[in-house]
């Protein structure tokens, strides 16, 4: 991988979560048709058709209710729980983001993912693990449990505050130069890059960050001057940005990777990049990266220096 492709992904930040499909166990044409039907699900809940949502259930089913964490047994029980569910959120909206399938024999997987679901403005999100069983008419859900996760309020866009400004970041044979600034009301930060490579044509773009106001999450949407994009999610452990991000090369080809922001003061920072994945294969993590930022030049302003005096007509 050149040092124009790792500089890219440098400050347009990829990686979007763990990708389905890429865990060894599972076949693609059993992950393929699971994850069709978790488009179907999704579906069928969003247009509050129950007797759709119902079909994707085995008739011996077991559903542990989030809300109450009770059991609901069997395909017309849990049938007439989403009725209820829908009659008291008429207007809910369910996402899921698949974290991993794993075929645990030809007929059994297992999902694990993130569902949200979104009521007159307000997420509420869950952990969750399915197991799906192959059945003569495809594949259905045998069991759900969903972890409820707590609610919280969304990160602020101010924490990254910090990051306003100019930054470069030079290398032995490149220099990646980047300047991040408020946008209009404050309420997106938006960063432009320049990336010069020895070997290879200079390369810009845009990255757009701000609160998801579905999620109330911090996420990205970057552009770049060769076609690519990519979007991302941002979160803060431990004093550190995790920014989780996928993106679509110009050739079409997918990459994704986690980056990891650490602010050493308030003049520096650390980048690293790790899981780092490049039209599906994985490549080693970086070293750690210093970035500094460029300070503005002060203005001098020249003192007024008064004329020198002129010599009298009595000198």
């Amino acid at each position: 991988m050149n040092r124009l492709l790792v500089l890219c992904t440098w400050h347009c930040v990829i990686l979007c979560g763990v990708a389905s499909g890429q865990t060894p166990d599972t076949g693609p044409t059993a992950e393929e048709a699971i994850i069709e039907t978790i488009r179907s699900y999704v579906d069928a809940y969003n247009r509050r058709d129950v007797d759709a949502v119902a079909e994707h259930w085995a008739d011996n089913a077991v559903m542990l209710a989030v809300d109450t964490q009770e059991s609901v047994a069997g395909r017309d029980a849990i049938r007439d729980d989403f009725a209820r569910q829908f009659e008291a959120a008429p207007k809910s909206q369910l996402a899921v983001n698949v974290k991993s399938i794993r075929l645990v024999t030809d007929d059994v997987a297992i999902e694990d993912g993130l569902a949200t679901v979104v009521e007159e403005g307000k997420a509420y999100q869950s952990s969750y693990s399915v197991v799906h069983v192959k059945q003569a008419e495809g594949w259905k859900i045998n069991s759900l449990r969903e972890t409820d996760i707590p609610e919280r309020s969304g990160p602020q866009l101010s924490q990254l505050n910090w990051l306003v400004g100019s930054w470069e970041d030079q290398g032995e044979n490149s220099i990646v130069q980047s300047e991040i600034k408020w946008a209009r009301n404050e309420k997106f930060l938006s960063m432009s890059f320049r990336v010069d490579a020895a070997d290879a044509p200079p390369l810009e773009g845009t990255q757009i960050i701000g609160v998801d106001p579905a999620t109330g999450n911090i996420r990205s949407w970057m552009f770049d001057s060769d076609g690519g994009v990519g979007q991302g999610n941002w979160s803060s452990h431990d004093g550190k940005w995790v920014v989780e991000m996928s993106m679509t090369l110009p050739t079409g080809e997918t990459a994704s990777a986690v980056n990891i922001y650490t602010p050493v003061d308030a003049n520096r920072y650390t980048w690293r990049s790790q899981a780092r994945i490049v039209a599906g294969q994985f490549l080693p993590d970086m070293d750690e990266v210093l970035v500094e930022r460029v300070l503005a030049q002060p203005d001098v302003a020249t003192p007024d220096v008064p004329p020198p005096a002129q010599p009298s007509a009595q000198d």
